[in-house]
């Protein structure tokens, strides 16, 4: 294992040190590993000092600490050596000696920041508890008397007291270097501290049941509120997106109506551009529309049936897009909901819970009741065909017969294949000098064609839909965010209260549910002591500005 501590030596400055494990090898591989991983995380760090002791009882080359130190700082511009138990070295290991003097004297194996030589007392010396003044006096006495060591005329690498001294400066000047960044550092710490603190859920501090009782009245009115799009408009940007589709939906379902006896030798008209999934219909195709109705009509009347059907085959298709959109705004004021809930109780679990039930217990509630209502509008679009917007749909009915008898008239332009059958012709009279000219009516009679019922039910079909589908497109949207949304959002304060207020204990229930979820409880706590010290520390830092 690492440990950490902090020497507070007097007349020095205080150090603070990663004491790491020592390199075993005599272990598992495990073991080894995980001693070599710890050294190696920390000291790989630009701004860490590494300082390792060097027994001088052994080579250089054979000690790990040495070769990981080079790993981790190849030029040596952060380690520091510190050479222990010279004392060892034999009166007799000439070569021994000399190499580690020209090692402390920087010839090999050079340092940036140099060696240290330090002795400290043996097992006999200790067995006698010297002072730490006794222990540095055997240590000079040691190299002063010894050589090669009594040989340096730099006498400021021996012993602990100038180790200490040199490591202290050394330490005070990165303090004095890194301090801008530093204080920049901790600025940036306590602002993201304080951020947090601010985006977590306030703390309750009023009793139970008022506390609960106003965070429901906060929730219901920031719902009515996104219903409504007054503040939170997500909500009705979203519907009016689905609504839009929805519309789109609808008019793709109006009969594509190809005014020519056979649509396949000619091209599609392009009358309508926004629907004609149901079809096509050619004249054809009218005519036995028409044929299929026939009853006991007099001649000239065409059966109400024929119109009938030819709608029914487009607005029978209504149900599956209604009910998509329907489906879509229910998933999306459900996402509402669920966002809503845990902005105002996701701090108090339980609470939060039995909201999230409940809101969408009375939500599906209101969904059946929507649905219900969304059937009957379908219902409505079956029989009978029905509408008092008369003059639109007369207007549109004239339209489109202009439109069918005028592409009917110029089918030629439309064929397949080169030599078309001759359309239909009309004659007209010479040409009257521009005096005697008559006055332009409004709507000028159309030719006559062997097909003026066959037109006249494409036009009348396509003016109903125009009518029908329009009025549909809106009524389906207004019941939705009427029966589902408002309904919801009108019930549901009544409904959540009505239920946290009943039962024997209320004051009991309502205390244990607002009891604060633990995790957010903790972290609150533990953001509050960390910008706490955070505070502390960059008091300190100015305080060693001034110092400096």
């Amino acid at each position: 294992m690492s440990s950490t501590f902090t020497s507070k030596i007097p007349e020095a400055t205080d150090l603070t040190f990663v004491d790491l494990p020592g390199l075993i090898q005599n272990a598992s591989e495990s073991e080894i590993g995980l001693a070599q991983g710890l050294v190696k995380k920390n000291i790989e760090g630009d701004k860490t000092l590494i300082l390792i002791t060097i027994p001088m009882s052994d080579e250089m080359e054979n000690q790990e600490a040495v070769r990981l130190a080079k790993q981790a700082d190849p030029s040596g511009i952060r380690t520091i050596g510190v050479l222990t138990k010279p004392d060892t070295i034999t009166s007799g290991a000439i070569g021994s000696r000399q190499r580690w003097k020209e090692v402390l004297q920087g010839k090999i194996y050079p340092l940036h920041h140099g060696y240290y030589c330090v002795r400290l007392a043996d097992d006999s010396e200790r067995s006698r508890r010297p002072s730490r003044a006794d222990s540095e006096v055997l240590s000079a006495e040691f190299f002063a008397k010894n050589e090669p060591w009594n040989n340096f005329v730099d006498r400021s690498r021996f012993g602990v007291p100038n180790f200490v001294k040199d490591i202290s400066q050394l330490l005070l000047g990165l303090i004095e270097t890194n301090l801008p960044n530093l204080k920049t550092a901790v600025d940036q710490l306590i602002l993201e501290c304080s951020n947090e603190l601010k985006a977590m859920p306030i703390a309750p501090t009023r009793e139970p049941s008022t506390e609960i009782l106003l965070r429901i009245s906060d929730f219901c009115r920031e719902l009515r509120e996104a219903v409504m799009g007054k503040d939170h408009k997500f909500l009705v940007h979203n519907n009016r997106r689905l609504y839009e589709a929805f519309k789109s939906a609808i008019e793709r379902t109006q009969p594509n109506f190809w005014p020519f006896s056979s649509k396949e030798d000619y091209r599609n008209p392009g009358l309508h551009t926004q629907g004609g999934n149901v079809g096509p219909y050619d004249l054809e195709d009218v005519r036995d529309e028409i044929a299929e109705a026939l009853t006991w009509e007099l001649p000239g009347i065409i059966p109400y049936d024929a119109i009938k059907n030819i709608v029914l085959k487009s607005t029978s298709t209504w149900r599956a897009p209604t009910v998509e959109c329907f489906e879509s705004v229910f998933q999306s004021t459900s996402s509402t909901v669920e966002k809503l809930v845990a902005r105002h109780f996701k701090q108090f679990t339980k609470l939060e819970t039995l909201i999230k039930t409940l809101s969408h217990s009375e939500l599906d509630v209101c969904k059946a009741e929507a649905l219900s209502l969304l059937e009957k509008l379908l219902r409505h679009e079956s029989v009978p065909l029905y509408t008092q917007n008369v003059i639109y749909l007369a207007e549109q009915e004239s339209k489109w017969l202009r439109e069918y008898t005028k592409i009917h008239l110029r089918s030629s332009q439309y064929y397949l294949i080169p030599g078309p059958p001759s359309p239909p012709q009309w004659t007209q009279s010479t040409p009257l000098p521009p005096s005697q000219w008559p006055q332009p009516a409004p709507s000028p009679p159309l030719p006559s064609t062997s097909y003026d019922d066959e037109l006249s039910v494409m036009a009348t079909v396509t003016a109903y839909f125009e009518v029908a589908s329009k009025r549909f497109v809106d009524h389906i949207p207004l019941a939705i965010e009427h029966e589902l949304n408002q309904t919801f959002s009108e019930k549901i304060q009544q409904t959540l209260i009505e239920d946290i207020m009943s039962g024997p204990d209320v004051a009991g229930k309502m205390e244990d549910l607002l009891s604060e979820d633990e995790a957010i409880a903790s972290r609150r706590q533990f953001l509050e002591q960390r910008l706490e010290r955070l505070k502390e520390i960059k008091e300190k830092l100015y305080q060693f500005d001034l110092a400096v």
